[in-house]
């Protein structure tokens, strides 16, 4: 598949790594309502996920790896959407090439981790960004308006509970996901 040249699109051109639900779900209906965007390649480990990726995004070039993807793609951006134990590794790699990065929380798992991806961030001049999806999420801004307001009194301690994990969520993979939401709910409420 050819892709169009960089200058023939005023917008920029985007590629998402790991196509799983919070990509299908969350981030590529938002890329897609996007004038200014194109996801021009898609990549996940997955070979299933091809035929999902053709679905939604039928111009997009498939790669099975995100190293050929980085390698062979001229991109303005990347959105990672992969488990957190490849975060540090993607992010190295995107930002090696020039290319900012969007990626889903938790950045990295450890301040081991994040010191070498600040110091890339620093030396690229690129963007690195965290997804925190519900930080203007309704809820959270009226929550916030009220507290700014003084209307609710000044808050002393929270709790998060998901209701409903997902059926495929490696939640408990330590390795994987750096931790488990059962034992964070326990810990937490």
């Amino acid at each position: 598949m050819a892709l169009r040249p960089r200058d023939s699109f005023p917008g920029v051109r985007g590629a998402i790594v790991g196509l799983g639900n919070v990509a299908v779900h969350g981030h590529l209906p938002g890329w897609l309502e996007r004038p200014d965007v194109e996801i021009v390649a898609v990549s996940d480990m997955r070979p299933a996920q091809r035929a999902v990726g053709a679905e939604r995004l039928p111009e997009a070039h498939w790669f099975d790896s995100a190293e050929s993807l980085l390698a062979d793609t001229r991109l303005d951006f990347v959105d990672i959407c992969t488990p957190p134990s490849s975060h540090a590794r993607l992010i190295r790699a995107a930002l090696e090439r020039g290319v900012h990065v969007l990626c889903e929380k938790p950045l990295v798992r450890s301040a081991d981790e994040l010191g070498p991806v600040t110091e890339l961030v620093r030396a690229s001049g690129c963007v690195l960004h965290t997804v925190h999806n519900w930080h203007h999420a309704p809820i959270v801004r009226l929550a916030a308006d009220l507290l700014r307001a003084g209307e609710i009194g000044r808050p002393t301690g929270s709790c998060g509970i998901r209701s409903a994990p997902s059926p495929r969520r490696r939640a408990t993979d330590r390795a994987t996901t750096g931790g488990s939401t059962r034992r964070w709910r326990e810990a937490a409420c």
